[in-house]
């Protein structure tokens, strides 16, 4: 898949480009069109091609660390297990 949308984006790339040069107004605008189409799939892509992951961040684990190892349970915004552990598997393990 993604060498399909690479190559798409190539495509309209060096038609934007090809036409962009030519000398006169109609090919001038239709491939300053294909260059904007190009730049917006580049960018559209640059989100990921698969669904349901973050753009961005891979792990949203990294998100909901405590602030320090021994932090009080009234500041973790989830239910703490027996161990000090949070129940969700988000979370990276408490000190005890």
């Amino acid at each position: 898949m993604e060498a399909l949308i690479a190559l798409a984006i190539g495509v309209l790339t060096a038609c934007g480009v090809f036409l962009a040069l030519r000398g006169q107004t109609f090919p001038v605008v239709l491939g300053l069109t294909f260059l904007s189409y190009a730049v917006n799939l580049f960018l559209f892509v640059m989100g990921r091609l698969a669904i349901g992951v973050p753009p961005v961040i891979a792990d949203a684990a990294a998100l909901h660390r405590p602030a320090a190892a021994g932090a009080g349970a009234d500041r973790h915004r989830h239910q703490l297990r027996h161990d000090g552990r949070c129940s969700s598997s988000c979370c990276w393990p408490r000190a005890a």
